[in-house]
């Protein structure tokens, strides 16, 4: 990104000194240069808690990303809340491959350190490299999206192989796993597993722990579905369009409080006032609701709800099921305008390699699964979904080709 940063150079008023990372470049220094030059002496920065510690960008799934603060106070209070809950030791090693601007790979490199553990960092996801390190390198920790996982699974030959005899736990986010996924990684790695969700701009909100995974396998398969308990000192409640509390069971907004809480969005305070409202409750805009076992359980992200007909459809229920087809690999749910009902369910489906099944199958497949104004109307067949450098599937770029000559984008 060298010739970006110099096309904006004349705006960088208070720069003075531009470090570059990948060798020597006209007017910059070299990372590799400027580190070896560098004092060992202490910095002498006076800190305060509420000074901010990182401007984090949300992941953009719906939109245009924005800039959250994050204060050294809530920094500090998630690494103490996750390390509660993920208890790394100073003989761990873990294995980063998530990328370090987006919480999930923010948190779980500073709580690493915080613990005293060791970091080994991968540049990108390369499926054999990744399954390598944690195969020869006593890695024991490691966080995945699900979509890494799935392709360790498939695109590395020798997996089931492999020893892994010092890995003890893979932690998962930003989206739901398969059963079948979970059941093949855990009988690969031989490992525990957990899943971890929070928001960017709330960090760490909750953890699926170990033994929840077991007894989701052996005798509650539905919770699974779940992204766990609150972690220590987090506060979550689902409300309606009117910020109105909703009982167990019911779907609603998660809203969430916590110490970790960001202070507002850059630059952007009718954004900020939006989310927190004048209080201590963030919008996390994601849905869904509080079972009775105290987990949460999201059905998907409020702006990617479909409305048919008058009906809320969420997404989410309906990957799930396509996904556990046999043939589909990858599967992505939008909605599209229709004259009669608003909108109507789209399917956009990867196939496994060498798998046929025509749409209709595939509808049919639905039909005994799903309630009948759920099924898909549609399903586009397709080599690859967007997704950020998170995982996340990017849902704005699936829809904007069919919505972009409609007035009223819903």
């Amino acid at each position: 990104f060298t010739g970006e940063i110099e096309s904006l150079r004349g705006q960088l008023e208070r720069v003075c000194c531009l470090i570059r990372v990948g060798g020597p470049c006209t007017g910059w220094q070299d990372f590799e240069d400027w580190t070896a030059r560098a004092s060992r002496a202490d910095l002498q920065v006076q800190v305060n808690e509420d000074d901010d510690a990182v401007q984090m960008y949300t992941s953009g799934t719906t939109g245009q990303p924005r800039g959250a603060l994050l204060t050294h106070r809530a920094v500090t209070a998630n690494i103490e809340q996750f390390g509660r809950v993920a208890q790394f030791q100073p003989a761990d090693r873990f294995l980063l491959i998530m990328p370090m601007f987006h919480a999930a790979g923010f948190m779980v490199m500073l709580h690493t350190i915080s613990s005293g553990a060791s970091l080994v960092i991968q540049k990108s996801f390369v499926p054999k490299l990744a399954v390598d390190a944690m195969d020869q390198e006593g890695i024991t920790v490691t966080m995945l999206a699900p979509t890494m996982i799935q392709k360790c699974l498939t695109d590395v030959s020798d997996i089931s192989r492999r020893k892994f005899q010092s890995l003890k736990l893979i932690i998962y986010g930003a989206s739901p796993i398969k059963p079948e996924t979970l059941r093949e990684a855990i009988k690969c790695f031989r490992c525990d597993f957990a899943q971890r969700y929070g928001t960017t701009e709330t960090l760490s909100l909750t953890w699926l722990d170990p033994a929840d995974h077991r007894l989701a396998l052996e005798e509650r398969p539905e919770m699974l579905r779940s992204a766990g308990r609150p972690l220590p000192g987090v506060q979550i409640r689902v409300v309606d369009a009117d910020g109105q509390s909703l009982p167990i069971g019911e779907t609603g907004e998660f809203i969430a409080s916590g110490p970790q809480l960001m202070r507002g969005y850059w630059k952007s305070d009718d954004e900020t006032s939006l989310q927190i409202g004048g209080t201590r409750w963030l919008r996390t805009g994601d849905s869904g609701f509080i079972g009775r076992d105290g987990c949460i359980y999201i059905c998907d992200r409020v702006k990617d709800v479909i409305v048919s007909g008058g009906e809320n459809i969420y997404p989410r229920e309906i990957e799930e099921v396509l996904l556990e087809h046999p043939d589909v690999c990858q599967a992505a749910v939008i909605g599209v305008p229709d004259i009669q009902w608003g909108e109507t369910v789209k399917a956009i489906v990867i196939l496994r390699d060498g798998a046929r099944v025509s749409d209709q199958q595939l509808v049919e497949y639905c039909r005994g699964r799903l309630a009948g104004f759920k099924l898909p109307h549609s399903v586009d067949f397709v080599s690859a979904i967007p997704r950020n450098s998170s995982g996340k599937v990017q849902k704005h770029l699936l829809r904007e080709p069919y919505w972009q000559d409609q007035t009223r984008r819903i």
